[in-house]
């Protein structure tokens, strides 16, 4: 489940694919490979800011196509308990990066690694974890 920062950086990478390109090629592949999932929060979040940034009705109608690629999940004690368990570990291991190869990000995606590391619930893991 990808929460509103990283929807925003790979909204931002389809645009310009250097983004990414500190972030290892296994973190890359495993993207391509997901089946990428957003919260209704997320989704309430994504549209506030189109309203609050007074997107025209063009530019909102572009947006929502692009959310239609997310699978939307409902909110559930089990989704609520696997988001909380990653929060948790993701502020024990602050400063730890996992998406790239050094373990270090560079300056400007430190608050997005923390954020994918808080948030970014692999699909395949959740299928399982959820049934």
């Amino acid at each position: 489940m990808c929460d509103t920062s990283l929807v925003a950086v790979l909204e931002r990478a389809s645009a310009e694919p250097t983004r990414l390109a500190h972030w290892s090629e296994d973190m890359r592949a495993r993207l391509d490979r997901a089946v990428l999932a957003i919260s209704v929060v997320a989704e309430a979040e994504m549209r506030a800011g189109w309203a609050y940034a007074n997107w025209g009705r063009r530019r909102v109608a572009a947006a929502e196509l692009r959310l239609r690629a997310y699978l939307t999940i409902p909110l559930d004690r089990d989704t609520l308990e696997a988001w909380s368990q990653l929060s948790a570990e993701s502020k024990q291991t602050a400063g730890t990066c996992r998406t790239t190869t050094s373990g270090s990000p560079p300056p400007r995606c430190r608050g997005v690694c923390r954020s994918l590391r808080a948030t970014a619930i692999n699909a395949e893991s959740w299928r399982r974890d959820s049934r």
